[in-house]
């Protein structure tokens, strides 16, 4: 009897190994998942932002194009269409950035202020006349260039909080 009681205690333990295994390994399965599709919602939205922050970017230096342009003459029709498919993508961009972020999100709420102050130094230079910015506008354009930069390192800066990065 004693040797049956051996067997079913071994057979037992062995049994209670085994569901423990198999346990430790779905839970570690499990955890594994979860970090996986964490880090690919963290990549999902890294790219968002890099494409935000694009835009942003392609609309400066399209903007300051056109800054060079109205300086002697109006605004170039060709670099107002160019200035208009950028906005375009941007709210397109914002979009994205809601949609996974709410619209309440301090990092939504920067990309929105960066992209009202660029639009207002589109608006100045809608404005410049055939003869171009005169010296008001000028001023305007200075100011709001000023708040533009500052308003994309803002954006840059909750995106990257966001992100994770420590600075």
């Amino acid at each position: 009897m004693t040797g049956e009681a051996v067997a079913i205690i071994s057979v037992s333990a062995s049994a209670v190994v085994g569901v423990g295994g198999l346990a430790a390994a779905a839970l570690g399965s499990a955890k594994e998942r979860r970090w996986q599709t964490q880090e690919e919602r963290a990549t999902e939205l890294r790219d968002v932002f890099e494409a935000a922050a694009g835009q942003l970017t392609n609309l400066q230096v399209v903007i300051d194009e056109a800054h060079d342009e109205t300086r002697q003459s109006g605004l170039n029709p060709s670099r107002a269409q160019m200035i208009r498919t950028i906005e375009q993508r941007l709210v397109f961009e914002g979009k994205r950035i809601g949609l996974r972020r709410g619209s309440k999100a301090d990092d939504y709420g920067a990309f929105v202020t960066a992209f009202q102050a660029l639009g207002s130094i589109v608006v100045i230079l809608e404005e410049a006349s055939d003869a171009g910015l005169d010296k008001e506008q000028q001023a305007a354009y200075r100011k709001a260039w000023e708040a533009g930069i500052a308003a994309e390192q803002a954006f840059l800066d909750a995106t990257a909080k966001v992100l994770g990065a420590t600075f």
